[in-house]
């Protein structure tokens, strides 16, 4: 819950490698007096992309869906990884 003089910020991310996948991302908050209240989500698909497309040894390797995948992931960490 978010009151007075507080922000809260949830998100999700969901990053789909394979066909035939699904995902359900839940948030709920409450916010009162001069709270607020914020949700920011990304769900990312790659067209064409079966399991196993991150492995560049194997058949299903996809490399451009695997360089926008892993670049995405060493971006969320960069900016939500404090050291």
């Amino acid at each position: 819950m978010a009151t007075t003089g507080q922000h809260q910020d949830a998100g999700g991310k969901v990053v789909h490698f394979a066909p035939n996948t699904s995902s359900s991302i839940v948030s709920k908050s409450i916010s009162k007096n001069d709270g607020r209240s914020s949700y920011r989500g990304l769900v990312k698909i790659y067209d064409g992309a079966n399991h196993a497309f991150n492995n560049d040894t194997g058949a299903n390797y996809k490399k451009e869906a695997a360089d926008d995948a892993w670049a995405r992931v060493l971006a969320f960490f960069g900016t939500q990884l404090k050291a």
